[in-house]
Parts: structure tokens; sequence; C-alpha cells
């Protein structure tokens, strides 16, 4: 069952796989018995390359493209920014600044913020695609030039 929803919904957090899970088999609530065995089977598929974990993330076994889900009609308890793979928030500061053309950091981190489905930038959401941001600027993935940020030249 991991290997189907990964294949479906990688990345996704090993939380959000263990809810999928949960709710699979109609169990609302795991005791430490049932997230033991989760993990287990977690473990067992990545140990089997099914899937691969990291960071607490569920990626599937073979490269696909990732795309920014909106999470905006998910309930509020389970809109968490941290619920939000770091490649997934790449892809969202990649796709604003290309649209945008030239962004701010200010304007690219809040419209990045609004593809995921999260309404308003609290400081933890700010924090961590801030976080992203400077690592994209880092990695060349974006520009950084007069205060605006745009997609590198291409080469």
């Amino acid at each position: 069952m991991i290997k189907v929803v990964a294949s479906v919904e990688a990345p996704l957090h090993t939380e959000d796989i263990a809810k999928r899970i949960k709710d699979a088999y109609g169990v609302s609530r795991a005791g430490s018995r049932i997230s033991a065995r989760i993990e287990e089977a977690l473990h067992f598929s990545a140990q089997r390359q099914f899937i691969e974990l990291r960071g607490g993330f569920v990626y599937q076994g073979t490269a696909h493209p990732i795309e920014v889900r909106d999470r905006s009609t998910m309930e509020v308890s389970d809109r968490k920014i941290e619920l939000v793979s770091p490649e997934e928030i790449d892809m969202a500061l990649v796709q604003v600044v290309r649209l945008g053309f030239s962004l701010t950091p200010v304007d690219a981190v809040a419209s990045a913020i609004s593809l995921p489905g999260f309404g308003r930038a609290t400081q933890k959401i700010s924090s961590v695609v801030e976080d992203r941001l400077e690592r994209l600027t880092k990695a060349q993935r974006l520009a950084s030039s007069n205060g605006a940020l745009t997609l590198p030249p291409e080469e």
C-alpha cells in the first residue's frame, strides 16, 4: 500500500502516509503498536527500494516531476508547512518567479505560500519558505540582482 500511495502522491510526509493507511483500514487513532508497524513497513519498503525515505518524507523510487499541490481544501490541522516537502516548496518558488519574471524576495515568498494553499504567511511558514529561497539562490536555481529574483540565464 505504501508503494501505491507513494506512486500517486510522492513526495509526502511520513505522517501523511500513516494517515492514508489508517484511513484505508478505518482506524481513526493509532497507538504505539500501529505507529510502530507503519514505521516498520516504511523502512521495509525503503530497504526493498519501493520508496525512498529522506528527511521525514517518502519519495517514489523512480524520479518523477514534483508538482505543487493545492491544500486549501484540506482540514486546517492537516495544512502544516512541515508536511510539505522541500522540493515542493522549491517548485512553488521557481513557478512564481517564472510567472512574475522579476519579484522581490518578499513577493516571491508571499506568492509561493499561496500556491500550496496556505492563506497567510505566519512566521513559521515564512521562515521555512525564506530558507528554501536562500538555498535556491545559493544553488543558482534562482538569481538575485538589485533586490529582484529572476530565473538564471540559460547557458
